[in-house]
């Protein structure tokens, strides 16, 4: 497998004082999905935000084809990586269409006005997202969800080969949960590489490759869903009140499931 992104005994601290990574080490592969899991604090986006070139680690190093990531330039860069954050930071008053479009600016250069092939690329991002629909409402006039796919959909016109998530499910209701894990399944099938973040287990089970779970952080392992979601793994880092059971997958397969859950006193 070719390695797309990866990250060299990354030290950083807020400050200089507040501890966030130790240590830490990432290879992401073309065409993988690899969840980032842990708990609050762990250094999860912490770690997004050095893989996209947003922080400049303390110590260590991200390579983004086999260079230094922050010796790329942003445009350069934006057309490699794409970042899905948490949240809109501000609700500009911005329509949809206009925003999605804005991922479109690695492409365009300075001078250039987007095109057919800008306007195809946005077009079907928004579809894809399941919010061509809302192409003409402004931002500040979506809901949470609404605005989280937008921001996948953005992420989608920037036409990247690697993709950061960093909890791209927040606020979705169920459906489009496992619609927007499906789109993220596909493009990685498609010979993508993918990072996510993510709290909830059993998508991680269903949808990735290989998972690292992060504490403190620190690295405290990784390996395939089967390897760590298991109780002996994720006692380590979520104490025991965990729920463990396997569902029928495909064919003689089986997937973890892990529920959160309040044992008897």
């Amino acid at each position: 497998m070719v390695s797309l992104l990866q990250a060299r005994a990354l030290n950083y601290a807020y400050g200089g004082e507040i501890p966030a990574l130790d240590r830490m080490d990432l290879d992401l592969q073309a065409g993988e999905l690899l969840a980032l899991l842990g708990p609050n604090g762990s250094g999860k986006s912490t770690m997004i935000k050095m893989l996209s070139g947003l922080l400049r680690p303390d110590a260590g190093e991200v390579l983004l084809a086999g260079k230094d990531i922050r010796s790329h330039h942003p445009r350069e860069r934006a057309r490699q990586v794409a970042v899905v954050p948490q949240v809109l930071d501000a609700l500009p008053g911005q329509r949809v269409g206009d925003f999605v479009m804005g991922g479109r600016y690695a492409h365009m250069g300075f001078w250039r006005s987007a095109d057919g092939q800008d306007r195809a690329a946005v077009a079907s991002a928004l579809d894809r997202a399941d919010v061509g629909d809302l192409a003409d409402r402004l931002l500040s006039e979506l809901s949470g969800g609404q605005r989280q796919r937008v921001l996948v959909a953005r992420a989608f016109a920037q036409e990247a080969e690697i993709l950061l998530c960093d909890e791209p499910t927040a606020s979705l209701d169920p459906e489009h949960q496992l619609m927007v894990l499906e789109l993220l399944r596909a493009v990685v099938d498609a010979g993508m590489g993918v990072v996510l973040v993510s709290h909830d287990f059993n998508l991680i089970s269903q949808f990735s490759d290989r998972v690292l779970l992060m504490d403190a952080g620190r690295a405290v392992a990784q390996g395939s869903v089967a390897e760590i979601l298991r109780a002996e793994v994720l006692s380590q880092v979520y104490g025991s009140r965990l729920l463990f059971a396997e569902i029928p997958a495909e064919g003689s397969a089986v997937s973890p499931m892990v529920l959160p859950w309040r044992w008897s006193k």
